[in-house]
């Protein structure tokens, strides 16, 4: 189960704007020297408040100073200088105080004057600023012209491509991985980190962020071997010299606890977890967001290894500090009651899940209304439980919900429980204390992005598997191929979402008795997974296991033996021995040897998924039963 991608979600490092602080200009006869002494003074003590932080007491001093100055009426190039480094200086006061607007008024200000002087370097270092702020603004298109116009200038001055260069390579990366273009923004990390290599030392921080943001895309591409080799490239170049050295390791380890466990890695996976907690355990203290987010991940860990008791137990954790933290109404707060109410489906209690995601839905509209990608996971989760409880009607109107809210016309805003720093790195310079505002900003433009997708992609899964339950098997096969047809668009033909889609027409395929259609749509899910897997994937377990479903409805019961025993050995390898699919896989091995007349065989079958799904969900669960 993946993320949103927390930030998911890959992490940004912090790195703090350097204020321009130059030693101001000698006088001359164009401005009177009492003027000159005054804005002097006010610049001197300017900087002493900006090296302390003092943000309003040096913003009121620039703002002083550029009145002195701009009352004189008088010019010149030292006048000139003084009002650029003040006007400069202001700007980034502003933008550190998410004041987008002062902050772009201010930096025009300052390009203008630049640009009188024909300075290159200084309107170089103001186009630079200026597309810091638009990309924040998420106005990405003048925010690269910008970028460009910079780039151009910088090359001509120095001939070469210097770090300053790198740096802007690395945000236009930046932009094109908002936007979605991850080819493009791959291709601009590689350049800036092939610059990077041979100009900087192998622990500088902006060549662990390039290995950092390839690993990213190399993890929302479906790449996880490639991810995680970058990741593991980034933790060796991340240097406790540098400061949020120790946080942006724990989210690197958070970031490769969720390929982990979406290979099917889980005990990988919870070790990453685990390090990343001990991490923010060790720099926040047990009750602060970060750490809440870690137990969420841990509990989506011990939900998928069916450990459902500690899934809850977590899963309490992280309900308590949040509820500590961010009070009763909290979209988090609703995320994790909708992680409560999945374990409590997961275990057959319906009308405990129900209740969950109600409380969930409740606070999610009054938070951020109906149409939101939250409130479409919400009723997605819903419509499972509803159909479960054969509400099929209850289930496709939640469905249709989901699909309305996550529809390209109404939504602008991918399945999970697990919270992902999917955010980038930032290069050295770019963000500072508004760093929380540009990661959320950016996360609803990768979320809007990405979930006219995904989340419409899920419903219409859903609604063809509500459809295949309810007999209606023409109308699956339609909805599916709807998923399939914008899968393939906006995936290519390899993806392991394919896969899912593939496994669920033949689903319908084996439900209408089209055994060899079947068998075609198993066997291509099948090239997939083992392309993108490794060879001990539940995923792949379960398509094993449909196809050995099939072989055994044609009654070829050794070769349905045969694969079920692949399945099952994966089970055992990925999920250990007490897992509900386990279970499963035995009490349907036990049926072939039912049909065959091994009823020794099919009874010790028998007895050990019952052995299991007691151990599991007690007496009172409708497998047990079964």
């Amino acid at each position: 189960s993946q993320s949103n991608q927390q930030l998911s979600t890959a992490t940004c490092v912090r790195f703090h704007f350097l204020t321009v602080k130059r030693t101001p200009v000698m006088a001359n006869q164009s401005i009177g020297t009492n003027v000159l002494e005054e804005v002097r003074s006010f610049y001197t003590i300017n900087l002493t408040y900006d090296k302390d932080n003092s943000d309003q007491s040096a913003l009121s001093y620039y703002t002083q100073a550029l009145n002195r100055i701009n009352s004189t009426n008088n010019t010149g190039d030292e006048v000139d200088e003084m009002r650029y480094d003040n006007y400069f200086n202001a700007s980034k006061i502003y933008f550190r105080q998410n004041d987008t607007t002062l902050a772009s008024q201010f930096i025009e200000k300052a390009l203008q004057i630049a640009y009188k002087s024909q300075k290159h370097i200084k309107i170089a270092e103001c186009l630079d600023y200026q597309a810091d702020i638009r990309s924040l603004e998420g106005d990405y298109d003048r925010a690269l012209d910008d970028y460009t116009k910079s780039i151009t200038m910088k090359l001509n001055i120095d001939g070469k491509e210097g770090l300053d260069v790198v740096i802007i390579y690395f945000k236009i990366g930046n932009i094109y991985y908002y936007r979605g273009n991850y080819d493009n923004a791959l291709s601009m990390y590689k350049k800036s980190l092939k610059v990077e290599t041979s100009v900087l030392d192998d622990n500088h921080p902006i060549v662990a962020n390039a290995y950092h943001n390839i690993g990213t895309i190399y993890k929302n591409q479906g790449r996880y071997n490639d991810a995680l080799s970058m990741y593991e490239k980034s933790l060796k170049f991340k240097s406790p010299a540098f400061e949020d050295s120790e946080i942006d390791v724990a989210k690197t380890y958070n970031n490769m606890g969720i390929i982990y466990q979406e290979q099917g890695k889980y005990e990988d996976a919870l070790s990453m977890f685990k390090k990343s907690l001990q991490i923010y355990l060790a720099v926040y203290g047990d009750n602060h967001p970060s750490v809440a987010n870690i137990y969420n991940n841990i509990g989506g860990i011990y939900v998928d290894q069916a450990k459902y008791d500690k899934s809850l137990s977590i899963y309490e954790v992280s309900l308590k500090i949040e509820i500590s933290i961010l009070g009763d109404h909290h979209p988090r707060i609703a995320k994790t009651y909708h992680n409560i109410g999945n374990v409590y489906r997961h275990q057959g209690k319906l009308d405990d899940a129900l209740w969950m995601y109600e409380k969930s839905l409740e606070i999610t509209l009054l938070a951020i209304g109906n149409n939101g990608s939250q409130t479409a996971r919400i009723y997605h989760d819903m419509s499972y439980a509803n159909g479960n409880q054969s509400k099929y009607d209850d289930a496709i109107n939640a469905l249709e919900k989901s699909i309305s809210i996550n529809s390209p016309a109404s939504s602008n805003n991918h399945h999970s429980t697990t919270e992902t720093d999917n955010n980038i790195d930032h290069a050295p310079g770019e963000y500072d204390i508004h760093e929380s505002m540009q990661r959320e900003s950016h996360q609803i433009q990768l979320s809007a992005i990405w979930n006219t997708y995904s989340m419409t992609i899920n419903t219409y899964q859903n609604i063809g598997t509500i459809y295949n339950m309810q007999g209606k098997h023409v109308e699956a096969i339609s909805i599916y191929k709807k998923s399939l047809q914008l899968q393939l668009s906006a995936l290519g033909d390899n993806h392991l979402r394919i896969a899912i889609t593939y496994k669920n027409i033949g689903n319908v395929y084996h439900d209408q008795g089209k055994y060899d259609d079947a068998i075609a749509m198993y066997e291509k899910s099948l090239k997939i997974q083992l392309s993108a897997y490794s060879h001990n994937h539940p995923n792949m377990a379960n398509t094993y296991h449909s196809l050995a479903n099939v072989y055994n409805a044609l009654s070829k019961y050794d070769d349905a033996i045969s694969v079920y025993k692949k399945s099952l050995q994966i089970q055992l390898s990925a999920l250990g021995d007490n897992h509900p699919n386990v279970a499963k896989t035995y009490h349907n091995i036990g049926t072939v040897y039912q049909d065959q007349g091994r009823y020794d065989d099919a009874l010790l079958m028998f007895q050990e998924s019952l052995n299991i799904y007691l151990s599991v969900y007690g007496n009172n669960h409708v497998d047990v039963a079964d």
